[in-house]
């Protein structure tokens, strides 16, 4: 074998697995990012549902008006087509677990007209609760992340100015 073929063997799983990591990086932060603007979602559907539209009407209105990744999904779903909770479960399963609960109450709403502004109200609140929780996870890990620059980054620079300069008057006698 010659070692263009050796080479290109050893690189090719690399790729592989690097395009794999990064595909799989970038649908979680989808997914975050979906999770992080869902809120607002709820919020507008609420805000619909209160004036007086149909949940129909409200998700509607909601994925037309807020611009976020949550509400791009949501139009994105309604784009397809097919009926509201055919639409609404697609949904909950494109944006995750979290969205389980608004997609169960819109869904019950619609099909056994019970009401649904009282646990939009509870969803939100929860969900905000979340988003403050994965926030203060994500500051907890900061200093950790933090670390590997400043020891890479600061420490040498500071070995140089601090301890070079007391090195060498202490060694100056010796040459």
């Amino acid at each position: 074998m010659s070692s263009g073929v050796l080479a290109v063997v050893a690189v090719l799983p690399a790729v592989w697995l690097h395009r794999w990591w990064r595909r799989r990086r970038f649908e979680a932060e989808s997914v975050l990012a979906q999770l992080n603007t869902l809120p607002e979602v709820v919020v507008a559907i609420s805000l619909g549902v209160r004036s007086g539209l149909s949940v129909r009407a409200s998700v509607e209105l909601a994925a037309e008006v807020i611009v976020s990744p949550a509400a791009l999904a949501l139009e994105t779903e309604l784009a397809r087509g097919g009926l509201t909770a055919d639409m609404l479960d697609r949904f909950g399963r494109r944006v995750g677990p979290e969205a389980a609960a608004l997609v169960a109450s819109l869904v019950s709403s619609l099909r056994y007209g019970s009401p649904v502004v009282e646990s939009l109200d509870r969803m939100e609140f929860e969900l905000r609760s979340m988003q403050r929780r994965r926030a203060e996870a994500e500051a907890r890990r900061l200093p950790v992340r933090m670390l590997f620059p400043l020891v890479l980054c600061a420490l040498p620079a500071l070995l140089i100015v601090a301890v070079v300069p007391v090195l060498v008057v202490a060694l100056r006698p010796f040459a």
